[in-house]
């Protein structure tokens, strides 16, 4: 017992120490969603978090409300004025981050609560998340794409802490259960990491990326269902379908988009959705009529000037491939107020071709030196799309340790709680075995010493018995005689008292089949039929001590029709009455009960009713 108490303390304490390891599932490179994501921290107070950390509280408040700052201008379409004091934010949490796992890796996990780490954690991804934000406005793209990963993989560290929010990570993206009202605790958390999905998706769209574009706009579909907004599933939708319809997949992406209107009638996203239904029809379903009807009939109701000005575009490129030149010129030249450098570098493009195809080399040289113009500011922000590749490669990577470590520590503790089940299984065996050979141990020998003294009884008894003999046999013989004889006499009394008991020949007489035998007269008696020759039988038996079967097992040659002869024979009936009762002639009679008296060793002058009664 001893032995099992100290394994068993053993191995809990070699589970307690073990690093936790967070991870979520890895990213694959295929358009498909991986659900049953959980994410987030329990709030607690930055004072909580003050304690902890060797700095002025306010310089704690100083950095949040950066990120707050930011948040601000993100959310109001403005230009991320305070762009260092973002990234000092940023850095500043990533400090205390890294303190947070340098702590855990070398097991001092006691000396700091858990709680005190997760305001930074979370501010530490939202700084990251601006800061990408910032980067993205100042055309770095690679750095965004790096610090989007990194605020998405710091939420991903928390999902697997959070108790309150691992419940909602599974079942169906889609079920009831999932969905939270902006009042939860935990609505701003996963609108947050919905939002980090989407600006990757966004951001991968962008670069030709667009597989990566789809895995990571399904996995902000998940996230949508939970936050209960169908204008975010709708634009989610929506995304999904530009991508495959970048992908040449229109079947996929007209799927997509019909969801999208399907999950919202916002004006502005119909819109959209409308004018790339319009271009699959056109270019992919030849349906040139419902393409044209779909753009002129929503032109009129765009408010937004960019929305315009992509409409125009459209419109513009298909009368083009219709070699309608005319009405092309109309619409893409009033495109030409867009100030997105890549929209208007293919606006002026396809002016240029049109203006070719037309004859007039002076409109067609003038929109060529506007796109040389647009194509040098171009190329100046062209990204090195292999670093993008890159960063998602080491992301994965990252992911795929920390799943294989979550592997290898669930594998370790279940091979840990299978061993101590099994040694506790074992040595339970040993000790119920023990257990139980002990009882029957002492129980055998309890068993035995009561035989041990029952013997010894037996054999003082056997002794006394032969000392008696011996003493008997050294008394004259005449005392033997007289004791076997009085013995001889007192054994006949016995059995003449039990014969007594159970030969009753008065009792056989008033039996019911007796009494109406000896009722007649000998002249009068009918033949017994089968059912009173077997109460006959039965009387006698019951009467007589079992004399029939005592007959039978002793003369076994003797059939019924004897066993009939005897019982009428203890009746004194004579050989006429017999022959009348068993309906047989009298020679027959005679001869039958004289064969009897031949298997029972008897001459013919033999009394047979005496010698039966001597039997019993």
């Amino acid at each position: 017992m001893r032995i099992l108490v100290v394994l068993i303390l053993l191995a809990f304490g070699l589970q307690s120490q073990q690093t936790t390891v967070n991870g979520q599932q890895t990213l694959c490179t295929v358009p498909e969603p991986v659900e049953g994501t959980t994410l987030g921290a329990s709030t607690s107070s930055a004072t909580a978090y003050t304690r902890t950390v060797d700095c002025c509280p306010l310089t704690v408040d100083y950095y949040e409300s950066q990120i707050r700052k930011a948040d601000s201008l993100y959310k109001n379409y403005l230009p991320q004025y305070n762009f260092e004091e973002v990234k000092a934010a940023m850095e500043f949490f990533d400090s205390i981050r890294n303190e947070e796992l340098a702590i855990r890796n070398y097991g001092r996990r006691k000396a700091i609560p858990n709680s005190t780490f997760l305001i930074p954690n979370y501010q530490c991804a939202k700084a990251h998340y601006y800061h990408a934000v910032g980067l993205t406005e100042k055309d770095d793209i690679v750095g965004a794409c790096e610090h989007y990963l990194i605020a998405l993989e710091i939420m991903e560290d928390m999902m697997a802490k959070d108790k309150s929010l691992k419940t909602k990570g599974k079942g169906l993206c889609d079920s009831a259960s999932l969905r939270l009202c902006d009042s939860d605790e935990d609505y701003e958390k996963i609108r947050f990491v919905h939002l980090i999905h989407t600006r990757l998706a966004e951001l991968f769209l962008n670069e030709g990326y667009y597989d990566l574009s789809i895995i990571y706009n399904k996995r902000a579909l998940y996230y949508s269902y939970m936050l209960n907004d169908n204008l975010i599933q709708a634009r989610t939708f929506k995304y999904i379908g530009h991508a495959f319809q970048l992908l040449n997949k229109s079947d996929s992406a007209l799927y997509y988009y019909k969801e999208s209107l399907n999950a919202s009638a916002d004006i502005t996203n119909k819109l959209d959705v409308d004018k790339c239904i319009a271009q699959i029809m056109y270019f992919y379903k030849y349906e040139f009529d419902s393409a044209f009807m779909i753009l002129k009939n929503n032109l009129n109701k765009i408010d937004n000037e960019n929305v315009k000005y992509s409409y125009q575009y459209t419109l513009g490129n298909m009368y083009y491939n219709n070699k309608s030149y005319d009405s092309a010129l109309y619409y893409l030249e009033k495109s030409l107020d867009n100030d997105i450098i890549t929209k208007k570098l293919a606006f002026t493009t396809t002016l240029s071709a049109i203006y070719d195809s037309i004859g007039n080399y002076e409109k067609r040289a003038y929109y060529d030196n506007i796109s040389n113009k647009l194509l040098k500011d171009n190329i100046n922000k062209e990204v090195d799309k292999s670093k993008l590749q890159v960063l998602y490669n080491n992301y994965n990577e990252r992911k795929t340790e920390k799943e294989n470590a979550i592997a290898k520590a669930k594998t370790r503790n279940t091979t840990i709680t299978i061993s101590l089940v099994v040694l506790v299984a074992v040595m339970s065996v040993i000790i119920y075995i023990r257990y139980n050979h002990r009882k029957l141990h002492n129980e055998l020998k309890k068993e035995i010493d009561i035989r041990t003294k029952d013997i010894e009884s037996k054999n003082s008894i056997i002794n006394q018995k032969e000392q008696l003999i011996n003493e008997y046999h050294r008394t004259n013989e005449s005392k033997d005689e007289i004791i076997v004889r009085q013995s001889e006499e007192i054994q006949n009394l016995i059995n003449e008292k039990e014969h007594a008991k159970t030969y009753d020949i008065d009792a056989y007489y008033n039996s019911e089949i007796c009494r109406k035998i000896l009722g007649e007269k000998e002249e009068k008696y009918t033949a017994l039929s089968a059912s009173e020759l077997s109460m006959l039988l039965d009387a006698a038996n019951e009467n007589l001590d079992n004399i029939i079967n005592k007959i039978k097992a002793r003369y076994p040659q003797l059939n019924t029709d004897d066993m009939y002869y005897i019982c009428l024979i203890h009746l004194n009936i004579s050989k006429n009455g017999i022959s009348y009762l068993m309906n047989r002639s009298r020679k027959t009679v005679w001869l039958r009960i004289k064969t009897i008296k031949s298997y029972m060793n008897l001459d013919d002058n033999d009394d047979l009713l005496a010698f039966l009664k001597s039997i019993v």
